[in-house]
């Protein structure tokens, strides 16, 4: 399937968006529905359910929806994830953590603390490339709405 004019110009915007969110917030939040999708938008429900996940061939159903910063690692810090929070509570979550370390906190893992309202342990997280891999390989047919870190 070759790439039409109107999403490359698309994923152009969102690119730009991404780096001025980076730039102006010190992340771009971007969140992963899981099986639960809760969204019933038109553009959504064109789209139809969701594609079996390859990397789960029972078929478990067992996604849960996660989200992830970008930004983080230029400034030398690892990124952040959540998982099994709706978007609101991970926006918050992962907005809350960037201001933290944009402002000089360090965590360790293992430690409890509330952020966005949550009480959160960190974890270390030992293969993150492969993680990110997998989650943007294997999730390419589920819903993705992008949503900029805002503070």
């Amino acid at each position: 399937m070759s790439t039409t004019t109107a999403e490359l110009a698309y994923e152009d915007q969102v690119r730009r968006r991404m780096i001025d969110a980076i730039r102006r917030f010190g992340c771009w939040c971007t969140y992963v529905f899981g099986d639960d999708m809760p969204c019933d938008c038109h553009e959504c429900a064109a789209l139809g359910p969701a594609q079996p996940d390859p990397g789960d061939p029972e078929g478990s159903g067992d996604h849960p929806a996660f989200c992830y910063t970008t930004g983080l690692h230029g400034i030398g810090h690892p990124e952040f994830i959540v998982h099994a929070l709706d978007q609101e509570a991970s926006a918050r979550v992962l907005n809350e953590a960037t201001h933290m370390v944009l402002h000089g906190r360090d965590f360790t893992p293992g430690e409890q603390l509330t952020v966005g309202g949550l009480v959160v342990t960190v974890e270390a997280v030992p293969n993150p490339g492969d993680i990110f891999f997998v989650a943007t390989t294997s999730t390419s047919d589920r819903r993705r709405p992008p949503s900029p870190g805002s503070s």
